[in-house]
């Protein structure tokens, strides 16, 4: 029996885009004009790494306004959006036999409700998410 596990962000949805309008808008609010152009420093790391990358490049952040902001944008204008050809594949092998989870730098709640807005959830077995782990 084989086993699938993939990424989610940038792999089966596109939310790269959203998140640097995101970062964008939530650094804005600070003063810290194009904080999005930091998302290729930060891809696949959990909170506790990108806050980190942000308290040491952006002085002075309140990193939980930026985090409560960011996170308001995209829930107002974020809706996530799956890659071209992933509902075909994931059907393709869960009709094969093909057990599948997700990894993902995002937190569990964020992988459960972007496959959720995205309808594919329920393909998945298994999950892990960044808060799952101490470094990521």
């Amino acid at each position: 029996m084989f086993s699938v596990i993939f990424d989610m962000d940038g792999t089966l949805t596109d939310t790269q885009s959203v998140c640097i309008h995101a970062w964008d808008y939530a650094g804005d609010l600070q003063g810290f004009k194009n904080a999005g152009e930091s998302i290729r420093y930060v891809c696949g790391m959990n909170k506790e790494g990108w806050e980190a990358y942000l308290a040491e490049h952006y002085e002075g952040i309140d990193l939980l306004k930026f985090d409560t902001d960011m996170r308001k944008f995209i829930i107002d204008y974020g809706k996530p959006e799956l890659k071209k050809g992933a509902v075909e594949l994931l059907e393709f092998l869960k009709q094969n036999g093909v057990k599948l989870a997700v990894a993902s730098g995002s937190a569990k709640y964020e992988i459960d409700w972007k496959l959720g807005e995205t309808g594919i959830l329920h393909y998945f077995e298994a999950f892990a998410g960044g808060d799952d782990v101490e470094r990521c």
